[in-house]
């Protein structure tokens, strides 16, 4: 944990929604934030989803992401209606959990959850706003950071914060802190080559096109038709939401796990087109209007997931040459002073980053804040905690070294 009385300033490495998150949580708690981005704008990677869903996440037992979820959407319908009180980039709906039986041809509801449909990149852009509003925020946009170095020696037991170096990929300095929070997704693991994270690429391709036969409608969870309203299955059916551009509907996303190619591919496209035909053959025309005129759109993005599938949040792991004892427990793994790390959040940004954001801005600050609705339970808190990945790589290498010499 940080001392109250050093320098709060941090750089904040991706403006996606963990990002933001943090950077809107710091920022509260009286931080001044250089934020760099690699793309051109703000929510420039997989927050730059064109539609995301906000919904409970539905297990058969209580498990520990399901548990996140749970508080973690509250957290962020409340920053929803906060800093974009008047709707605009989301609003209220239901949506209907589906099952498939007949070898996945017949799609039927079971019930339905509360939901929102939201643009993430407005929430980003509101987060940004209000931060700035309340401190000292420096964005650098196209600026791909190349290397994330310590200016002093890495000691954890050391009197005074050490300074940490970003650079960029030309080895030029983009700025110097005392602190820096890593939230760029897979790309992360780039950043940090020495500190293994079991970080692993999932590439989702989603198909849209403009509503052309239905008309718009009132969205609120009391005046929408049943057909008006999402579908979930492996995917999400979105049967409309109205964007600048116009009214739009959108089926995704797929899951191509170990990918990280953002260009679009037919076979995406043709598992879409499968799920619409399971989930609203109502919309079919809409589909084939599109497909016949060449106007589908597929938008593809790459989220990011652990070992375990659970987000990473807190002090990162001491970069080490070698790798790291699977013998040891969690707590003897060193973390690296000052870095820190909100990632791995697959695909469950909109539901766990506002929380998220919070806790590790918490972290380190080294106490609770006063506007955090709820801590996580410690069990919770171990569940995050960015020491279990090395762990986690070094016993997964054992089981494969075993694997293979049992069948040699």
């Amino acid at each position: 944990m940080s001392d109250l009385g050093a320098e709060r300033h941090a750089v904040v490495i991706g403006a996606g929604l963990a990002g933001a998150a943090v950077t809107h949580a710091l920022a509260l708690r009286g931080w001044s934030i250089t934020l760099i981005e690699r793309g051109e704008r703000l929510a420039s990677g997989a927050s730059d989803l064109p539609v995301g869903v906000l919904s409970p996440h539905r297990t058969a037992q209580p498990t520990p992401m399901s548990r996140l979820t749970a508080l973690g959407l509250p957290v962020t319908k409340a920053h929803l209606q906060q800093y974009l009180p008047d709707g605009r980039g989301w609003h209220a709906t239901q949506i209907a959990n589906c099952v498939a039986a007949d070898g996945g041809d017949t799609v039927s509801v079971v019930d339905h959850d509360d939901a929102c449909i939201v643009v993430p990149a407005a929430l980003i852009a509101a987060w940004i706003g209000d931060a700035q509003r309340v401190s000292q925020i420096t964005i650098r946009t196209g600026c791909a950071v190349g290397a994330i170095e310590a200016l002093t020696p890495l000691q954890t037991d050391s009197v005074g914060a050490p300074r940490w170096r970003v650079l960029d990929r030309d080895r030029a300095t983009i700025c110097d802190a005392t602190h820096v929070v890593v939230c760029a997704a897979f790309d992360s693991a780039a950043l940090l080559p020495n500190a293994p994270l079991g970080l692993r690429p999932v590439a989702g391709q989603m198909t849209m096109g403009a509503v052309v036969t239905r008309h718009k409608q009132k969205q609120d969870t009391t005046n929408v038709e049943p057909t008006q309203i999402p579908k979930r299955l492996s995917g999400v059916f979105v049967p409309y939401f109205d964007t600048p551009r116009g009214a739009v509907w959108s089926i995704g996303a797929t899951y191509r796990r170990g990918d990280d190619d953002c260009r679009p591919r037919t076979e995406d496209r043709e598992h879409n087109a499968d799920l619409l035909r399971r989930l609203a053959p109502e919309a079919r025309d809409e589909w084939e209007t599109h497909a016949n005129a060449g106007t589908l759109i597929d938008w593809v993005g790459v989220r990011c997931a652990s070992i375990d599938r659970l987000p990473l949040v807190g002090a990162l792991p001491l970069a080490t040459p070698s790798p790291v004892d699977p013998s040891l427990r969690r707590a003897q793994v060193k973390t690296a002073p000052g870095l820190f790390g909100l990632m791995a959040l697959g695909s469950r940004g909109l539901s766990l980053a506002p929380l998220l954001g919070m806790v590790l801005a918490d972290q380190m600050c080294g106490e609770a804040h006063a506007d955090t609705p709820a801590l996580l339970p410690p069990d919770l808190m171990d569940a995050i905690d960015p020491r279990r990945a090395p762990l986690q790589e070094a016993r997964q290498a054992v089981r494969k070294m075993t694997r293979r010499t049992r069948t040699t």
